[in-house]
């Protein structure tokens, strides 16, 4: 019967050992972001231990999904070499703010961005 309304429902069990790479789901006001971390450890049945940079959050399983094998890895390379390959102009590079960033220094890029002033 379980599997019956999985099935039905399309529910996923998600599961993640310690040392497991992960993308956690953030939320800051509006905007809503993927932030990089580690499996810990498992706390509860649904409830995750994830080291963020120096932080450790507890997330629920929903709000995570496999991440990269290495955090390190320079995705703009992988973007640059798919220009390539299609030979299609490379958009100018584009500083990128993490969502963990975001939550330290505040809200001063949104601000900036939709006033125009700094704050």
């Amino acid at each position: 019967m379980e599997r019956q309304f999985n099935r039905q429902y399309g529910a996923r069990s998600r599961t993640f050992k310690r040392g497991d790479p992960v993308l956690i789901r953030t939320y800051l006001g509006q905007l809503v972001g993927w932030t990089r971390g580690k499996v810990l450890k498992r706390v509860g049945c649904v409830l995750y231990q994830i080291l963020v940079g120096k932080d450790t959050w507890i997330r629920h399983a929903s709000r995570l999904r496999k991440g990269f094998a290495d955090p390190n890895h320079d995705q703009s390379e992988d973007l640059r070499t798919l220009f390539e390959m299609f030979d299609l102009e490379q958009p100018p590079p584009r500083q990128t703010i993490t969502t963990l960033d975001r939550e330290r220094r505040g809200l001063v890029e949104l601000n900036q961005a939709t006033t125009g002033r700094d704050v």
